[in-house]
């Protein structure tokens, strides 16, 4: 699946990606954390600010850290809020 079919499968499925609840949401989640940080934090931007947090926080420490080094410095700011 290219990423960004993946990334539409995603924002369609975006609630059960988060609960996890559902074998489709949990092979949606491997494959997005196998993204590339650049991808996942360009994901970040088009998503509700309190999804992206959710979704945020779920990933693997070493994974959100890669990731928000790649967020622009205004989304940084607004993470951090």
């Amino acid at each position: 699946m290219d990423s960004r079919h993946l990334l539409h499968e995603i924002q369609n499925h975006l609630d059960s990606v988060i609960a996890q609840d559902t074998p489709l949401a949990r092979g949606l989640w491997q494959h997005f954390i196998d993204l590339h940080p650049a991808d996942i934090a360009d994901f970040f931007t088009d998503i509700d600010l309190q999804k992206a947090h959710e979704l945020f926080t779920k990933l693997p420490r070493r994974l959100q850290t890669e990731v928000f080094e790649e967020f622009s410095d205004g989304m940084k700011v607004r993470s951090l809020e």
